[in-house]
């Protein structure tokens, strides 16, 4: 994502800033998230395992596909889409500490 756009959208104080001042803000803000990132992205891996490990369970109840190779299939399709929406959750934090280090000043 373009943060930079964002952000002038968003401040257009800032318009007339040095384009450090912005990047600093940026790094700052995602300095901050770090750790809710993480555990976003924790949780996106332990939800992408247990859905791939209950459907894979009941699919080898009724077909018989063997239980690894659905079980690999399921965690891959369900780790992109919930990796689509980690990626979506980290920008909106990302957004929403920006927004805070704004309502502070604390560039």
């Amino acid at each position: 994502m373009r943060y930079t756009e964002w952000i002038l959208e968003q401040f257009p104080e800032l318009i007339n800033e040095p384009t450090a001042k912005t990047f600093g803000l940026i790094d700052k803000a995602k300095e901050q998230a770090k750790l809710s990132m993480r555990l976003v992205g924790s949780a996106c891996t332990l939800v992408a395992i247990v859905i791939a490990f209950i459907v894979a369970s009941f699919s080898e109840e009724f077909t018989n596909i063997d239980f690894p190779i659905v079980l690999g299939v399921v965690y891959g399709l369900v780790y992109v889409v919930l990796g689509l929406i980690q990626k979506r959750v980290e920008q909106q934090i990302i957004k929403q500490k920006i927004t805070e280090l704004m309502r502070t000043k604390d560039m």
